[in-house]
């Protein structure tokens, strides 16, 4: 999917931060971005082998938005498990 630089409001959000969602017809989904690239105001949003079926809309939007869900954080090194604990 592709989106300019003047579709979002604000501040143009950095390319990682903006993620493909579909509907599955109660809330939005985020399935994420395989890859990104950017000609002039043009960006570029690469989503492989997603599942699809049925009637899915599919939105770009930046995650954590007012509508759509954040993406879950990375745990850090001390949230991480350990063997043996």
């Amino acid at each position: 999917m592709e989106y300019r630089s003047a579709d979002f409001n604000g501040t143009v959000p950095v390319p990682s931060t903006v993620m493909i969602y579909r509907h599955n017809g109660t809330s939005w989904i985020d399935v994420g971005q395989t890859s990104n690239s950017t000609s002039g105001v043009d960006t570029t949003i690469v989503k492989n082998a997603v599942n699809l079926s049925g009637n899915n809309p599919l939105v770009l939007g930046v995650a954590g938005g007012s509508d759509l869900p954040a993406r879950p954080p990375i745990p850090g090194p001390e949230q991480q498990a350990r063997p043996g604990h």
